[in-house]
C-alpha cells in the first residue's frame, strides 16, 4: 500500500534518521547474504550505509508502509543510485516513541526497476 502523502514519508525518515544519528544503539544492519554481496561490491562498510541513509529524501520513495510478514509491524521501500548501481533499500522502525530504532532489513543492489513514486 503506497502512500500518497510526501507528509507521511518525510516523517518516517526523520524517525529513521534520529535512530541511526543514535549510533550503534539505534540502528541494526541485517547480514543478509544479498546484503553483504552489495556491500563488498561496493566496497561499503556499515558506516557507509549509514551515511547513505541519512541521505535519504521524498524523492527515493518507492512503497510503503507495508505490512511485515514476519515480524509485527511496517516496512518502507526505497531506492537509491550508489556508484552507479540502483540499491534498493527496505526499512523498518521499531520501539516506541520514547525509544525509537531503526532495522535496515534490505540494502542491496535491486533486482527489478524501481519506481520511484515522488520523483519529478
Amino acid at each position: 500500500m503506497c502512500t500518497d502523502s510526501r507528509a507521511s514519508v518525510i516523517e518516517f525518515l526523520l524517525e529513521a534518521k534520529r535512530a541511526v544519528q543514535k549510533g550503534d544503539r539505534g540502528w541494526i544492519f541485517s547480514t543478509r547474504q544479498t546484503n553483504i554481496d552489495t556491500l563488498a561490491e561496493l566496497e561499503f562498510n556499515t558506516d557507509d550505509v549509514k551515511r547513505e541513509i541519512l541521505t535519504l529524501s521524498v524523492t527515493d520513495y518507492c512503497d510503503g508502509p507495508l505490512n511485515d510478514p514476519k515480524i509485527k509491524g511496517e516496512v518502507w521501500i526505497f531506492g537509491k543510485v550508489v556508484s552507479g548501481k540502483e540499491i534498493y533499500i527496505k526499512l523498518k522502525l521499531w520501539g516506541d516513541k520514547h525509544e525509537m530504532g531503526l532495522r535496515v532489513i534490505s540494502f542491496h543492489k535491486a533486482e527489478k526497476s524501481l519506481k520511484y513514486r515522488f520523483k519529478e
